[in-house]
């Protein structure tokens, strides 16, 4: 071999070397190259849980990478490429969920699948009656009055048992949280009259015919990871929206439209997954937190479903 072969065999190797070197190194540090712009930009990371947590089934661009378990209830990955992920969540006897979700440079997308069970069947409580509304009567929420048409005939329900009360054996309380001085305010200048506040999370939610709105009232330093506005508005539900209450635990609502009562989650990236929950004449519907009971007024009848 010539002294000049020699020479530029070892200054191939040194800038292959030298190369190498470099590409590690930005690799190390979260650098990747984007396909889309074909730049060097940082990684990005994502992470994925359930409710419920345990033994659902995570796919990344229609590979299992997870089942979650009592120990290991999330799936998180680093050093992705900034771009576009589908991700979908499955659970047996649940109906799926799925989203594509974009991955940004240094930053990790956090997402919490909203699960909902197939194919539940309410308990009925009373039937063939000719009550038309129902409230709760106490602060726990335990108590339910329903009354008729007329506002002239109430019997009152135990909510965790569906025993028929007798008012005296209970005192009567309000069941509404009070109200912070800013969501007052807000009602009055927004002039709204349906309402459900969340004094946790100081969060208002109220309706009207065609549309749900959320507020945060706390401004931008408290909003969820999923929005980036502190009011967000649902439309597109069919048949009119009737009333709607927070799902107990999660980022979600649950809505009496039309016929039907639908379990719909808060989070708008990419699409809003809704589920069907209950199908009926004109349905109404009241969420016990505490006891994780939906009851259902539906054709003069009240019925209940467990929620998780």
């Amino acid at each position: 071999m010539t002294r000049r072969k020699r020479l530029t065999l070892f200054l191939g190797c040194t800038v292959v070397f030298i190369v190498s070197t470099v590409l590690m190194l930005a690799y190390s540090f979260g650098y990747r190259l984007s396909p889309d712009e074909w730049s060097i930009v940082q990684a990005g990371g994502l992470a994925v849980k359930a409710t419920p947590s345990v033994s659902a089934r995570i796919f990344v661009n229609g590979k299992l990478l997870k089942e979650t378990s009592l120990i290991s209830r999330r799936l998180t990955l680093g050093g992705l490429t900034p771009r576009t992920y589908n991700v979908k969540v499955e659970r047996t006897g649940y109906h799926s969920w799925e989203k594509s979700l974009a991955v940004k440079p240094e930053l990790v997308t956090d997402v919490d699948a909203f699960l909902i069970k197939k194919d539940q069947q309410p308990i009925r409580w009373t039937q063939n009656d000719s009550y038309a509304r129902m409230s709760f009567v106490d602060a726990d929420q335990e108590i339910i009055a329903l009354t008729s048409e007329n506002k002239k005939t109430s019997i009152y329900i135990d909510g965790a048992t569906g025993t028929i009360l007798t008012k005296p054996s209970f005192r009567l309380a309000s069941s509404s949280p009070a109200l912070s001085k800013r969501a007052k305010a807000f009602i009055h200048e927004r002039g709204i009259t349906a309402f459900r506040y969340d004094p946790y999370g100081e969060r208002l939610l109220w309706w009207d015919t065609d549309a749900l709105h959320v507020r945060w009232l706390q401004g931008e330093d408290y909003l969820p990871l999923y929005t980036e506005r502190t009011e967000i508005e649902i439309r597109n539900i069919a048949g009119g929206i009737r009333t709607a209450e927070w799902y107990p635990g999660r980022e979600g609502l649950l809505v009496a439209h039309g016929d039907s009562i639908s379990a719909l989650e808060l989070d708008p990236r990419d699409r809003r997954n809704i589920y069907p929950i209950f199908t009926g004449s004109k349905p109404d519907i009241l969420v016990s937190s505490s006891n994780e009971l939906l009851y259902i007024l539906s054709d003069h009848s009240l019925s209940v479903l467990p929620i998780e």
